[in-house]
């Protein structure tokens, strides 16, 4: 028994160390991005351990949605060998004719809400373990770990944003094309290194300069 309760004890304050680490939350949220474009079974096993956090994400795409009076949808499949659930955001035909810091507002939202929200449970969780509440402490830090790990945004709403943005701006396709020629002149003339930074320079300009540009207007056809 005293072996048992000691791995728990263990297991307790790995968690709660864990939940006061931002490097290794925000890592740990850089890493399930990646098992959701690489390992789609092993990113849906992760979000059902933290599923506080899963939750969250959903709900602060559907409150951002409704407060700019955005349509969303909730998705619920049953099969007879399985039974699948979904819910995210639903983005109609006439969203590109809607304000792009709306759109963007939206699909980041979880962002925001993960970060306020984290901290906020950070502050609880120290002053539980201030009083002595090792119990609840261990709950929190689980809460804290699952909101800022699986509630930030997730590959498809990074994804959306990029596709959003080049459709609003076609025309930064034709420039990030020329990142070839920028790289391969600051190889030429400067060396890897510089090409490197370089190009990465460039890309960051154009899409800085895409965001302040005024967007060019044409019917979208449903």
């Amino acid at each position: 028994m005293d072996a048992v309760a000691g791995i728990f004890s263990t297991t307790g304050n790995i968690i709660m160390g864990l939940a006061f680490n931002i490097g290794f939350l925000v890592c740990a949220w850089l890493v399930l991005l990646l098992l959701e474009y690489a390992w789609s079974g092993m990113a849906k096993f992760v979000k059902i351990i933290l599923f506080p956090g899963t939750i969250l994400h959903i709900a602060s795409h559907y409150l951002f949605a409704k407060i700019f009076g955005q349509g969303t949808y909730l998705l619920l499949g049953t099969h007879i060998t399985r039974e699948h659930t979904a819910a995210g955001l639903s983005f109609f035909s006439d969203i590109y004719k809607r304000k792009s810091r709306e759109v963007y507002i939206i699909l980041l939202s979880p962002m925001f809400t993960s970060v306020i929200l984290g901290f906020l449970f950070q502050r609880v969780l120290f002053f539980s373990l201030l009083a002595g509440h090792r119990t609840l402490a261990i709950i929190l830090a689980w809460l804290t770990i699952s909101i800022i790990v699986c509630g930030m945004p997730s590959l498809q709403d990074i994804s959306f944003i990029a596709t959003y943005h080049i459709i609003k701006h076609p025309e930064i396709i034709v420039a990030l094309i020329w990142s070839i020629g920028v790289f391969s002149l600051g190889y030429i003339g400067y060396g890897l290194e510089i090409a490197i930074w370089g190009v990465l320079a460039y890309v960051m300009l154009i899409l800085f300069v895409s965001f302040f540009r005024r967007e060019s207007k044409y019917v979208v056809i449903s």
